[in-house]
């Protein structure tokens, strides 16, 4: 297999350059499952070189790569908690990442919501609603089926 950076020839089932130590691109087996496919630039492997490809033209567009929509809805958020959900959110403040809860009590405190980045106390709902709280922490959720 050709190194597309450097252009030294390299064994068909090498992951990377000999010379320069970039990802090989091309056909070739993978080494756990064994099965042929295509390894792209990234160094990892995919069904075809046409799946590499619409990930490369995804990422050169800022195509989101996930095919969801978030919601700021917020009454919807506190409704599907209360019914016992747990909803994937965005916390755009601390830009991670968690599945969001209704918890009634931990570490001696009493919870509204958990929110893994952060938490909604019952005593922060006598402050601020929890609308108010979400928009504050610019929280974003996926929608259940959605």
């Amino acid at each position: 297999m050709k190194c597309k950076k450097c252009g030294t020839e390299n064994p068909s089932l090498k992951k990377c350059c000999t010379n320069c130590g970039a990802y090989l691109e091309g056909w070739t087996v993978n080494n756990v499952t064994r099965e042929v496919g295509y390894r792209g630039g990234d160094g990892l492997f995919y069904e075809s070189e046409e799946d590499y490809l619409t990930k490369v033209e995804q990422l050169k567009n800022n195509q989101p790569m996930i095919p969801y929509k978030t919601s700021r809805d917020y009454s919807r958020l506190k409704q599907l908690l209360n019914e016992g959900n747990e909803i994937v959110c965005f916390s755009l403040k601390s830009k991670e990442c968690a599945l969001a809860k209704k918890q009634t009590f931990c570490d001696g405190q009493n919870f509204g919501y958990n929110f893994g980045c952060f938490h909604i106390f019952d005593h922060d709902l006598e402050e601020a609603t929890f609308e108010q709280l979400c928009e504050l922490y610019d929280v974003e959720f996926i929608e259940p089926d959605k």
